[in-house]
């Protein structure tokens, strides 16, 4: 085809349809890129992975156990073979040790998050282990400070200072492997809807290694680790109520322009 016969087909009425269609082609691709990805897509408001684990700059840990033992949160495995998902020791460790010797010693020993905004619709995910060797069972809490931004857990072992709402409490009867309540012996992921708010707030959330009769001495507690930190939220659906009549109202022009025997 030559040059004239190529500008002939442009401004045709039969060469504006066609741009028509192109035009509209563009803008649906474009609708439908963003319904695909945004919508759909969770943002991530915290993530860790504890590829650098910092307790100065990023957590704040903070042990109450009765008596004060000799270890604490920290990256890596304590005295266990544990191991991250993918091997190595990116991963947060803390262990019976946090407790010190005697009877009816209690670990109470907290990893609190920074402070952000926490609201309803948000989602607190991780991956959690624990060795539970011989029968000494251990026990992790989640919880949320919704009250102010501070770290305060009070200052005993069996107190909870702001952080009084339980997300999640895994194996508070101190079962033992294999009974399907135990403390996962492998990596395990655990997803935490935030609902029940009035509206969004500055807190914290915390885990916390919380063991009864525990230590040196005690009959519980061994080693757990968690991994894979994250909070976030999906987008809202107002963007979808917006995107999908323009999807619909370019398919009907589409399909008004290509009716057999048209007019347009």
């Amino acid at each position: 085809m030559d040059t004239s016969s190529r500008e002939e087909l442009l401004i045709s009425p039969n060469g504006e349809e066609m741009r028509g269609h192109i035009g509209a082609l563009a803008e649906l691709a474009v609708l439908v890129s963003l319904v695909a990805a945004g919508p759909t897509a969770a943002a991530d408001i915290f993530s860790d992975d504890f590829s650098s684990f910092s307790s100065t700059t990023t957590w704040t840990v903070l042990n109450r156990s009765s008596p004060v033992g000799t270890t604490t949160w920290q990256q890596g495995a304590i005295n266990s073979g544990l191991t991250a998902m993918g091997g190595g020791s990116a991963f947060a460790a803390v262990g019976y040790e946090s407790a010190g010797a005697g009877g009816n010693a209690t670990a109470s020993n907290w990893l609190v998050s920074p402070a952000m905004t926490l609201e309803n619709g948000q989602s607190l995910t991780f991956d959690a282990i624990g060795q539970d060797g011989q029968g000494f069972p251990d026990r992790l809490q989640v919880r949320l400070n919704i009250t102010n931004a501070g770290s305060d857990v009070g200052t005993t072992a069996v107190s909870v200072g702001d952080f009084g709402r339980l997300l999640l409490d895994i194996n508070p009867t101190y079962q033992s492997a294999p009974n399907p309540l135990a403390f996962p012996t492998s990596w395990t992921h655990y997803a935490l809807p935030i609902s029940g708010l009035s509206g969004p707030v500055q807190g914290r959330f915390a885990f916390r290694y919380f063991v009864e009769d525990t230590g040196p001495d005690g009959s519980r507690g061994t080693e757990i680790a968690i991994d894979n930190v994250r909070l976030t939220a999906v987008p809202e659906p107002g963007m979808v109520a917006v995107i999908i009549p323009s999807i619909l109202g370019l398919l009907g022009r589409f399909r008004s322009s290509t009716r057999p025997g048209g007019s347009k």
